[in-house]
This record gives structure tokens, sequence and C-alpha cells, in this order.
């Protein structure tokens, strides 16, 4: 692909190589102009980060690293639920998808304790299906890892789990010498994560995920803030509000607000909204025009959140639909919204 982009003639010369292997030396060549950027492992993105010629010609470094993301099973649900069986096909489908080999990939399950049993089951069940092997093989539903240093790689990782207090439910072994890069779906169970950090600091990259269980709702969020630098976190629960972003308290609300989020401004904004527009002519009195006042979205917003300091406006997608003038005019200030008998009722877009 890299050859056919170069041959193209669309990029110029020199502007795109592909070096395929050891790097070698190339970072003593590099100068101010540069960037490095750096998708792998933390240990490696540290040494090359202190590398003597980018720290001498202070040449921008960025690395993306070990993700621990986890998974997190809502203690609403129950083993006879759909919720359920959709968290397990997703776990198993996270767990195998291209060998486990990609960041997004689950690496802590985290359950209620009272459903360790059923869930360990239930994995286990679907994760013997998985047929590894050659992709070209009718029924293979996995494939290798990138090499065998990468298998040895994520073999010693799993011990090193091993060593550290986790139990093996499912595989954990792999056989170095054999011919391809393969090793089997691995299940592992930390029964103490609170005392292991191990769980939540070693990332075997491939298809390994370790089980854990929690106490309660702050206890799973406490597991799950544990991975720092995770990418990626997701919650299977049954009732909607059970599935509330919950932000850390150091960090202010972002600007940009997921589906569920423009729900709660929705609730928090919508009574005072229509209060503020509703407005219509009495029987036999002139049309009456009525400013509506924009409401206080990030005012009301912190206040929602238990928020303090200088509120974030971010709400200015909420506005209130007037009908127009005959005239065809609009109102004049984009804070405000004039309301007739023809006026349809507010509403937050």
């Amino acid at each position: 692909m890299v050859q056919s982009i170069v041959d193209s003639g669309l990029v110029p010369e020199g502007a795109l190589s592909l070096i395929c292997g050891g790097a070698g030396d190339l970072l003593e060549h590099l100068d101010s102009q540069d960037v490095v950027t750096f998708t792998g492992s933390a240990t490696t993105g540290q040494q090359l980060r202190v590398h003597p010629n980018l720290v001498a010609k202070s040449i921008p470094f960025t690395m993306e690293a070990d993700s621990l993301n986890c998974c997190v099973l809502g203690d609403d649900v129950t083993p006879e639920q759909p919720e359920f069986a959709l968290f397990i096909r997703e776990v198993v489908r996270e767990m195998t998808a291209k060998a486990g080999q990609k960041c997004t990939a689950i690496r802590r399950i985290i359950v209620p304790q009272a459903q360790v049993s059923a869930v360990s089951e239930a994995l286990i069940a679907r994760l013997e299906k998985v047929l590894v092997g050659d992709p070209a093989q009718e029924g293979a539903k996995m494939g290798a890892l990138v090499n065998s240093d990468q298998r040895r790689d994520v073999q010693e990782n799993v011990n090193k789990l091993i060593a550290a207090g986790c139990e093996i439910r499912l595989g954990g072994r792999a056989d170095l010498s054999a011919a391809g890069a393969f090793f089997p779906p691995t299940l592992l169970f930390c029964p103490q994560p609170d005392e292991t950090p191990a769980v939540h600091a070693i990332e075997a990259f491939g298809p390994v995920a370790t089980l854990m269980p929690y106490q309660n709702r702050e206890h799973a969020l406490t597991l799950a803030r544990a991975g720092e630098g995770s990418l990626v976190g997701t919650l299977g629960h049954r009732q909607r509000r059970a599935g509330t972003i919950v932000y850390s308290r150091r960090r202010p609300l972002p600007r940009a607000y997921s589906d569920p989020q423009r729900r709660v401004v929705r609730r928090v904004y919508r009574p005072r909204l229509s209060a503020a527009a509703a407005g219509s002519r009495r029987p036999g009195t002139r049309r009456r025009r009525r400013r509506a006042r924009r409401p206080a979205v990030g005012e009301a917003l912190h206040a929602a959140h238990g928020g303090s300091g200088q509120p974030d406006h971010a709400g200015r997608h909420l506005q209130t639909v007037g009908s127009r003038r005959a005239g065809g005019r609009r109102p004049r200030s984009p804070r405000s919204a004039n309301i007739s008998k023809r006026s349809s009722p507010a509403t937050a877009c």
C-alpha cells in the first residue's frame, strides 16, 4: 500500500517512508524539526523518551502506551436477563478480535461479587468454542500474534500476573516451541483486586483478560480508575440511571457532552425553558411578544453536578422555537425569541 502511494506521486519524494524491522540508529539522525510518535509498551516508550538526541534537540515525543481497559457489569444485571448475554458476548469479542492485539481490547472484567461464578462459567463456555489457527482454515475464529517474540512477551506477562496472585480459569499456557505465534484465549481471576496492583498495571497484549469482583458501585468505580490512562471503559447495565457517567472531582466538566449527559441537561433545563417561553395571546387582546430569557446553562449544569467557580457555558444548543412574524423578520437578539399565538411550545434542541 505504501509503495502504491509513493508510486502515485501524490506525496513529495521522501515525505513517506516505511521501515519493516529494526529502526537501527534512526533516532540519531533526527533534528529539531522532526516529531516522534510511538505506540507500544510503556517501558519501551520511557526508554525512547529519554534518548540523548531527542533530549538534546528538544524533539517533541508523544506516545500511546499500555491501556488496561475495563468492562463493568452492573449490579442490576442477572444471568437470566438479555443484558447479561450481551455483556458476555462483547467481552469475548473484545478479547479475541485481532487476537487481543489492539489498544481498546478489554483487559479487566469487573463484576459484582455475587455474579463471579456465573460470569466465569459463561465466558469459559464461549471462549472454549473459539478455534485458534490459520485464518484461511475453515472455522478458525482467532489467528496468531504478530510474531514469536510477541508470544513470548505475552506469556511472560501472564506469568507475572499469576505470580502476583491471579488464578488461571482458562488457557494461560502456550507452547513457545510450536510453529506459529498462536496463544490460547486466556481468562484469569483476581480474588483480591485491591491488594493486587499488578492487575491494574501489567498488560498482556494478547487474548488475555482478568476477572475481578467488586462489592458495591463505589468499589467498582475505584477499580475502574485504578487502570490509569485507560482508553476505553464499558458499562453493561439494565437501568439507564445506573449508567450515569461519573467524573473525577479533580477534573472539570468537558465542553462536548455524550448522549447520556445531554439527557441530564434537558431534564435540568426544560422546565425552566418552558416557563420562560410560555406566552400566548389572550382572547380579545393584541398580539403580545415576550422575550424568553436564555437559561444560564453552564451555571445550572455546575449546580446540578455540585460544581463551583465560573460556569462553562456549553449549552448554546438549547433554544426556544417561535414562529416568524408575517414580514419574515427574525428576533433581533439571538438570546431571545418571539412568542405569539402561533408559537410552538418551547423545546430543547
